[in-house]
Order: C-alpha cells, then structure tokens, then sequence
C-alpha cells in the first residue's frame, strides 16, 4: 500500500511470531520508500514486529488475525495518514478446508492506525 500523506510503501506480512510453524498467525509490518529497502517497523526479532495479533481466547480477533487488506484512508475515505487495515479475525478453532465449517469461526475486522502503523486501534 503506498501513502500520499507520508510518501511511504506499507507491506503487511503474515506470520507466527513464536514458532516456524503455523499458529498464533498475526500481521508483521514493514515500510520503505523506495521499494528495496524494508524496514520492520517495530523491529524484527521475537514479537517485535507483531503489528496486529491474536487478542486472546474467547475475543472476536482472539486465535488469529488472517488475510486482509491495508488503506491509506480514515474512516470517512480522507487521506491525512490514517491507516485503516480490514483482515478476517479468528474466534473459534478449527478452522481448516478439510474440516465442517464452525459457524462464527471467523468475521470481518477493521482495525486503524493514526501513527504510521505504530499502534492499532
């Protein structure tokens, strides 16, 4: 996503940020401004870079924070640096294509950043 506001690319990335293996699947952030050179903007190593994750059981977005999209827009659709990220959040397990769907598994989420991505809302 690139934002006129900040004149800066934003790529948000899915990963588990304890484990090589699937689980706890959250959003990784980075930015750059050119295209080739990335910067995590949080950090890298461990949790650091966890921009969106799991907010624990029994919460809408609370085993996973799945695929999505990124805007450069607030609520209203102006650009003054808002971000605003729609994903598909994770309340019930399993979730898997070979297994019967669980009604209210997952639901659409909407999350905003008013600090370039630092803090979500």
């Amino acid at each position: 996503m690139y934002d006129p506001a900040e004149d800066l690319y934003h790529l948000f990335y899915q990963w588990h940020p304890q484990h090589i293996n699937w689980g706890n699947i959250s959003w990784g952030h980075a930015t750059s401004q050119d295209l080739v050179t990335w910067t995590d903007v949080s950090g890298w190593q461990d949790s650091q870079a966890l921009a969106l994750g799991p907010a624990g059981n029994g919460t809408y977005n609370g085993l996973g924070i799945f695929s999505g999209t990124a805007q450069p827009v607030n609520i209203t659709g102006g650009q003054d640096g808002t971000l605003l990220a729609f994903y598909t959040s994770v309340s019930r397990l399993p979730t898997s294509w070979t297994l019967p769907y669980l009604t209210g598994t997952e639901t659409q989420s909407l999350a905003y950043s008013e600090d370039g991505g630092k803090t979500w809302q």
